[in-house]
């Protein structure tokens, strides 16, 4: 069972991920053998996959897409197993709303396009919406 506590680490982490456990400490007031072992239970549980950055692509040459698929349900399956397969593909995700599969890629810019044709040609996806991020506002 997750609590405040485990709620407000992952926000902590989600808005900051290079925050320390000491800092996290602090600003929750608990101790840090609190904050390690929460850290520990919830990577082991498979809540906290990485930590990542938020970065500025665009000023060394790459490129951050948001790329929606459209996926025939048949197909469905094996498709997401093929897209996900792809070193390039940094996330994949199940949604409900425009697009059943949303695919995070972040790339040089060069190839991108390639990339996205790549998804064209899974089996079973019959059509991508790429956006391409342009700023991160917040």
């Amino acid at each position: 069972m997750f609590n405040k506590i485990d709620k407000d680490i992952i926000n902590l982490l989600y808005y900051n991920g290079d925050i320390s456990s000491d800092e996290i400490a602090s600003k929750l007031g608990v101790s840090k053998g609190t904050v390690r072992n929460r850290l520990i239970r919830l990577k082991d549980e498979g809540v906290i996959k990485n930590y990542g950055i938020r970065a500025k692509l665009q000023k060394i040459g790459m490129a951050e897409v948001i790329v929606g698929l459209e996926i025939a349900p048949e197909n469905y399956i094996q498709a997401t197993k093929d897209i996900a397969s792809y070193g390039w593909v940094n996330e994949l995700y199940r949604t409900s709303g425009d697009h059943s599969v949303v695919a995070i890629i972040i790339s040089d810019s060069e190839t991108i396009q390639d990339k996205v044709a790549d998804l064209l040609n899974v089996k079973g996806v019959k059509n991508v919406y790429p956006s391409f991020v342009q700023d991160l506002i917040k």
